[in-house]
């Protein structure tokens, strides 16, 4: 008996119903169906099946009716060649149905064989060809338009500094100046539309009141102003029409925590014709940023932004994972400075529905990392670097400030700044 539904012989009897009909559940379709005990009876009455099927490159051959049948008689009768196939596990099942045929109550038993077969030799197989692909490819074009690059570059962490050989009195630079150079190089050939200097640019190790001073960082800092106010004016002069910003960082507040623990009485003290400028003792008025045209953001909670990117000096530094913490809680982009470590990590937020990627980078240092820059430890794992953003296009570039580097088809040469600096600034390097 099959299911009138999916013709499935899956049938299960589950309950007597009115008028002499019987409900049985499908286990193949899950449906319940009701038969009439005619129909049942139809079935009864027809002839015992065998049916074999083919199932890749193996044979089923399968049986239900009323007489008994052995696997072997089973496969005899359908004539199925032994020399040529294995018989694997065959299924025997049977099962007793009450049945009112011709007004009597009768027990039928049924009877269900299965008899799996697989070859005994492998079966040639008409696989489809493979033919090589011939196709006809004509050069795409591609789409470009005339705008012009908006870019904006970022460095710090110069730690503008010296060490003075207390027998000659010669000068030994924290800062690299192969690098500042190439600053200036990519300054004014890209042209900028914004300059965004990281913070730590000065060193100051005479005005640490946490670390030993050394008495070869003592009176090192009127050449290290000079040397920073003449990279800003070369800055300014190659790129007059771009917005610098300048961030402050923590080795420049080491000046603000010597006056308010040691010189207390020129905190906040300013020129007698320029009271509404800095204080003397600031870097922004020793630096003149104000004629300069420089933007100065304090530390450590000021920050600069530039379309939608957030620049500031850092106040955390991790072994290897710095840009990840700086990402945790963040829902913008950012730009770092204050681990003198090239790094940058991205990371995909769900801002109302729309998913959009933020990143954090940091572009090394512009200082020596040859164990000269005071610091914890001799061996520091520091990186020279720049970056660059393509404002349209708002992903950071990493850039090398090697001797000699390539951007965009171009290659800038380092110089030794060294000569020109004492001659623009009447100063003794």
């Amino acid at each position: 008996m099959n299911c009138p539904k999916c013709g499935s012989d899956k049938l299960k009897f589950k309950a007597w119903k009115k008028n002499k009909r019987r409900q049985y559940h499908c286990k193949n379709c899950n449906s319940y169906v009701v038969i009439d005990a005619i129909d049942e009876e139809k079935e009864l009455q027809k002839e015992d099946g065998i049916r074999t099927e083919e199932r890749d490159g193996n044979k089923v051959v399968e049986y239900k009716g009323k007489v008994p049948k052995s696997p072997d008689q089973l496969l005899k009768d359908a004539g199925i060649d032994l020399e040529k196939w294995i018989i694997d596990k065959p299924t025997i099942k049977s099962w007793t149905v009450t049945l009112k045929i011709d007004g009597k109550i009768e027990q039928v038993v049924n009877y269900y064989v299965a008899v799996p077969l697989r070859p005994k030799y492998p079966i040639k197989q008409d696989l489809p060809q493979i033919q090589p692909l011939q196709i006809t490819v004509k050069p795409s074009k591609a789409k470009v338009n005339g705008t012009k690059v908006d870019y904006c570059l970022f460095f710090g962490d110069s730690h503008i500094g010296f060490l003075k050989d207390l027998a000659t009195n010669e000068l030994t630079p924290f800062h690299h100046r192969e690098a500042l150079s190439q600053i200036l190089n990519l300054a004014s050939d890209l042209q900028p539309s914004h300059i965004v200097i990281l913070g730590d640019m000065l060193d100051l190790p005479e005005w640490s009141d946490k670390y030993l001073v050394r008495p070869e960082f003592y009176f090192t800092t009127q050449p290290a102003l000079i040397e920073l106010g003449w990279i800003l004016g070369k800055l300014r002069a190659s790129c007059p029409n771009a917005k610098i910003d300048f961030m402050k960082g923590n080795h420049t507040i080491r000046i603000d925590k010597m006056v308010i623990r040691h010189l207390l009485p020129l905190y906040n003290v300013a020129s007698v014709d320029q009271l509404n400028n800095p204080p003397v003792t600031s870097v922004e008025f020793l630096l003149d940023f104000k004629g300069l045209d420089i933007k100065f953001y304090g530390y450590p909670k000021e920050s600069a932004w530039v379309n939608n990117i957030e620049f500031v000096h850092g106040t955390i530094a991790r072994q290897g994972n710095t840009a990840y913490e700086m990402l945790k809680d963040s829902c913008n982009s950012k730009v770092f400075g204050h681990i003198h470590r090239k790094e940058i990590q991205y990371k995909t937020i769900n801002d109302c529905g729309n998913r959009r990627e933020i990143w954090a980078a940091s572009a090394g240092c512009t200082c020596w990392t040859d164990g000269r820059v005071p610091s914890n430890s001799a061996r520091d794992n520091w990186q020279i670097g720049a970056g660059l953003i393509d404002l349209n296009n708002p992903y950071p570039r990493l850039l090398p400030l090697d001797k000699l580097i390539r951007i965009d088809g171009k290659e800038f040469e380092s110089w030794d700044y060294v000569e020109e600096l004492g001659d623009e600034t009447h100063y003794k390097f």
